[in-house]
């Protein structure tokens, strides 16, 4: 006999009180493809915890009444992923060195439980086999390798999101990405989505759906992509904790999803389990897709083409050397002509209103220090081939100058100089 589950809602289970202690909650409606228990689980005692086979809390009696999916021969190990990188805005201090560790021990952790189980009866009824990527575990001692970066401006999303493009969306890989980002990082209410977004060909990104994914999403689809946007089911993720960690009553914190939702996704995914395996279901038990939320940044602007035209751009502080990417993508060839036809631009100071003389130069030193200039950057916009424009002055710091601070997009006014 096959019997199934039916996804619930985190308010209709209590899942976040860990005072009640209690298992997920059993609908009797059937799914069409899920099969697990149609009962209650019920909660193993601490003091019988021994009695269970390693890594479970099912009592033996449960676990004979399920079948156990079997799967057949495959192909050597071969990993799907090539590296993990994560990217926080918690800073640079220990501390904050400390959160990030946590992040990655969280990953490997629940990567080496999966990797580990994804044969054994019990995770296999928990994520049937159609959830499963075609390959064994890994070898023993087999990792991947981590990258943190910690020190992006606290809740900039704009930054973030010009990382992700920079580092994911730029150039193919086959990479994970683990973006912690607030706002979306924290309390369960809040109503920024935790998000996995699927790639075909430029990695898997777990994190918040609160922005920071809008410049790389644009760009995808720009080049080619269909990026498929999964909302994360806090059951299924509170389900495989149980299991790993052999506890029926944990369940997740209210906060530090980076550590105990995006780390724990991330590593099962690595692990082999599907990015779906997480997806929350709609009534009819289809997978829930989202829409990527978007920036102002993410919308392109265009350059006034008239004397006398005023457009209003978007101004992103360059972190490092205080330079001002403005969400204007050019390509090679666009700048091209305009370095050609040397065209007159002036930008509005909005601290004090008055309007600068900006000339579109190739390289810096075309203009006397401390002058303002644009410029072509390196920075990968969200169109086909093309690049940010970047508001920079010479040897001095233009985020100061025109009163843009590293945590924030203002605007500003740019024209075409009248002849």
């Amino acid at each position: 006999m096959t019997t199934y589950i039916t996804p619930v809602s985190p308010k209709a289970t209590g899942l976040y009180q860990a005072s009640q202690g209690k298992p997920l909650h059993r609908s009797s409606q059937p799914s069409v493809s899920t099969p697990v228990l149609t009962s209650p689980l019920p909660a193993t005692p601490a003091h019988s915890k021994t009695a269970a086979p390693s890594g479970s809390w099912l009592p033996f009696a449960a676990q004979t009444l399920l079948p156990a999916l079997q799967f057949g021969a495959r192909a050597p190990y071969q990993g799907p992923f090539d590296t993990v990188k994560i990217i926080t805005d918690y800073g640079v201090g220990k501390t904050e060195e400390i959160s990030n560790n946590e992040i990655k021990d969280r990953f490997h952790r629940v990567l080496d439980y999966v990797r580990a189980e994804q044969n054994r009866p019990l995770l296999s009824k928990v994520y049937p086999f159609d959830t499963w990527v075609n390959h064994p575990p890994a070898p023993a001692g087999g990792t991947l390798e981590v990258d943190s970066i910690s020190d992006i401006p606290g809740g900039n999303k704009d930054f973030v999101g010009l990382g992700l493009v920079r580092l994911g969306g730029s150039e193919p890989n086959q990479n994970i990405f683990i973006h912690v980002i607030d706002p979306g990082v924290g309390v369960v209410e809040d109503i920024h989505d935790r998000s996995i977004l699927v790639t075909k060909d430029h990695g898997i990104y777990v994190g918040p759906n609160n922005g920071s994914l809008g410049l790389l999403h644009q760009r995808l689809v720009n080049v080619g992509e269909s990026p498929v946007l999964y909302q994360i089911d806090f059951d299924k993720v509170t389900h495989l904790e149980r299991l790993r960690k052999n506890d029926p009553d944990y369940a997740l914190p209210e906060t530090i999803h980076g550590r105990d939702v995006f780390a724990v996704v991330a590593g099962a995914i690595a692990g082999g389990l599907k990015p779906e395996a997480f997806a929350a279901e709609n009534p009819d038990h289809s997978l829930k897709l989202l829409d990527v939320e978007l920036t102002d940044f993410a919308k392109p602007a265009a350059l006034p083409t008239q004397p006398g035209e005023e457009v209003e751009v978007l101004a992103l502080r360059d972190k490092t050397f205080s330079n001002l990417k403005l969400n204007v993508p050019l390509t090679h060839r666009e700048i091209q002509t305009l370095l050609q036809t040397r065209p007159q631009f002036e930008v509005q100071n909005p601290e004090t209103g008055e309007w600068l003389a900006v000339p579109l130069v190739k390289k810096f030193s075309d203009v006397p220090v401390g002058s303002p200039l644009l410029y072509h950057g390196s920075s990968d916009g969200i169109l086909p081939n093309t690049r940010h424009l970047e508001l920079a002055l010479n040897l001095d710091h233009a985020g100061d100058r025109f009163g843009i601070p590293a945590t924030q997009v203002r605007p500003l006014r740019l024209r075409l100089a009248e002849a």
